[in-house]
């Protein structure tokens, strides 16, 4: 459990996730609706002890494997696997395009590599951070992996399909999943633009 000692939000538009920019001197604890358990509560905090500088940093070190993915021609896509420690364990680009796999997206990849790294399929103790909303594919194998803890950066995309935002399939899972969204979101939308572009000219 990443433990709080900061600042809650609440995005009142899902019920979940904060898409805002995040205060510097603030930690983020992100409130998200629960099923009613035994105790009949309505809410469960998850816990995030991250400050905007922190968060910041890991949203940038997605973004290098995203500028890596682009600049070989996959989707311009990066995904970490962070432990409760706030370190890097396993980081993933897309690969969908160079293995012709539609399936292989930076989300995906890290699951298969934290999982061979980990020995484990089960990932609830870590924090996964993208450069970018993860699409419906990539948000319900993290909820498989049992990741409850998502932060990414450029909204999720109108031409996604399906279109179900992580904060729609966070409601729908049995599992209590904090979602933050937005860290560093313009960067992030200027660098995807940008490395699909060059793709696009040497195509």
């Amino acid at each position: 459990m990443f433990v709080d000692n900061g600042v809650e939000l609440l995005d009142s538009r899902h019920g979940l996730g904060v898409t805002e920019p995040v205060q510097e001197q603030t930690s983020v604890r992100v409130q998200t609706p629960s099923r009613q358990g035994p105790q009949g509560s309505n809410y469960i905090i998850m816990k995030i002890d991250l400050a905007k500088s922190e968060l910041d940093r890991l949203v940038r070190e997605a973004q290098q494997q995203a500028e890596e993915a682009g600049s070989r021609g996959d989707g311009p896509f990066g995904a970490l696997l962070v432990s409760q420690d706030k370190t890097v364990v396993v980081r993933a680009g897309n690969t969908a395009i160079t293995t012709n796999n539609a399936a292989a997206h930076a989300e995906i990849n890290l699951l298969a590599k934290a999982g061979e790294k980990l020995k484990t399929r089960k990932l609830g103790d870590y924090m996964v951070v993208v450069n970018a909303a993860p699409c419906s594919m990539c948000m319900s194998a993290l909820l498989k992996a049992k990741v409850t803890n998502i932060v990414f950066g450029a909204p999720p995309e109108p031409n996604m399909d399906p279109y179900i935002t992580p904060e729609e399939l966070a409601a729908k899972s049995r599992l209590d999943v904090a979602v933050l969204g937005g860290i560093l979101a313009d960067e992030c939308v200027q660098q995807i633009a940008r490395l699909r572009a060059a793709r696009t000219t040497n195509d």
